[in-house]
């Protein structure tokens, strides 16, 4: 039973992330096109520029590639493809170079040295710590990184129009200690992650976060940036499918983990 758990979830998570990676480029379709307003900006300058028709042929090429991985029972080989797809269009252009597409580049390349065939447990395992201490580890530093002053002085007022709008004005100095504890809550559900007692807890606040981001970026907010509403939701799926019901990790599935030289590498 643990063997066929470890396995759906690799499948399920890979497919989420194909089909998450997929709405998001095509939501910013022009970014992954050389022909623009904005200019591309090359890793190397004496790169060539991907003119049109080539350009489109590239991004069509690596959605399809998506696509595939989200159907085909074993997209192994798809996986690899499109890692190869995905790094030419970042060294062709590094305003592509968005958390989110990152993220799931690493992911993927994760689940790439997996067969799909379900018969290695501790490969199995090894992976989806990996995932664990992946995704515990972007909410531990997305909470880090939001101690500063700009957050609560720009940030945080900003996030909050579209609710203080309705209160009032000057309500956002009351709601001064949500900006203020909203760093430290996600930093430590990077942590509470991996402590079992508690594990189910932070996956709530997980989606309430969420969902409260969703809210303000989305249609009846801001209707801001779009392109981060799936990674908002493919973070929940993250979170519930590695989290919630499973064991947490421990010494020694880190120690197994690193047998593996794929592992090592990321």
């Amino acid at each position: 039973m643990r063997k066929d758990n470890s396995c759906s979830q690799i499948r399920i998570i890979t497919r989420i992330t194909a089909i998450a990676c997929l709405t998001s480029m095509l939501l910013c379709y022009k970014l992954w096109l050389g022909e623009r307003v904005f200019p591309t900006s090359p890793v190397f300058n004496h790169l060539l520029k991907l003119n049109h028709p080539f350009d489109i042929i590239l991004f069509c090429i690596t959605g399809i590639l998506l696509l595939c991985i989200c159907i085909v029972r074993n997209p192994q080989k798809f996986i690899i493809s499109f890692l190869v797809c995905a790094a030419i269009l970042a060294i062709l252009d590094q305003n592509r170079w968005q958390p989110w597409f990152y993220q799931y580049m690493m992911m993927f390349f994760i689940v790439s040295f997996f067969n799909f065939r379900c018969d290695d447990t501790r490969h199995q395992h090894a992976i989806t710590t990996i995932l664990k201490l992946m995704i515990g580890a972007i909410y531990f530093w997305s909470g880090l990184q939001k101690l500063n002053p700009h957050f609560l002085s720009e940030t945080f007022p900003w996030l909050m129009e579209p609710i203080t709008k309705h209160l009032g004005e000057g309500a956002i100095k009351d709601l001064n200690w949500v900006g203020k504890s909203f760093p430290i809550i996600e930093t430590l559900t990077g942590i509470v992650l991996f402590i079992s007692p508690v594990k189910k807890m932070a996956v709530i606040l997980i989606f309430l976060m969420h969902i409260f981001i969703l809210f303000v970026l989305g249609p009846f907010g801001q209707n801001y940036n779009p392109v981060v509403w799936p990674w908002n939701v493919a973070m929940m799926l993250f979170s519930f499918i590695l989290f919630f019901n499973n064991e947490i990790v421990i010494y020694n599935q880190i120690k197994e983990m690193l047998r593996y030289h794929s592992i090592k590498i990321v």
